[in-house]
Formats: C-alpha cells, sequence, structure tokens
C-alpha cells in the first residue's frame, strides 16, 4: 500500500488533512492511494495542498467543481 504520508508536512491545525507543498507532490499521493482522489489548495493556507475526494455529483457529472463550490460567474 501507498504511503500517504510521503511528502508530507504534517496535519494541517484547520482542516486535520496532510499538508502537502505543492499540487503536484499531493497529487502523486493521492493517485497512488486511489485513482479519484485529487490535489486540492487548502482553503485556510495560501501555498499548501491536501488530497480528497470529489463529492458524489461532481464525480456523476451533475454539477462542475464550480458551480458545486459556488465559483461560478454570477447571472
Amino acid at each position: 500500500m501507498a504511503n500517504k504520508t510521503a511528502g508530507a508536512l504534517g496535519f494541517c491545525d484547520d482542516c486535520g488533512k496532510l499538508t502537502y507543498l505543492s499540487r503536484k507532490a499531493a497529487k502523486l499521493v493521492g493517485h497512488r492511494l486511489r485513482p479519484r482522489r485529487n490535489a486540492y489548495e487548502c482553503p485556510y493556507y495560501d501555498g499548501f495542498f491536501h488530497v480528497g475526494e470529489l463529492p458524489l455529483p461532481i464525480r456523476q457529472g451533475h454539477v462542475s467543481r464550480d458551480e458545486f463550490y459556488g465559483r461560478g460567474e454570477a447571472a
């Protein structure tokens, strides 16, 4: 099994998730754990990244990431 702590700085104080210095490092670990894992920027600290799975509505194609997270342009 892949080592999910390889390349991690430690745990985020606010999110509680493992923290990586780059999206690339997070993505490498995420894809080794499970193909559907994605790297995303920490919502609390700029320049830090976490690994997680996309919510089901996004994976099923019902909404885009921007729509789900409310980042779409206002009509």
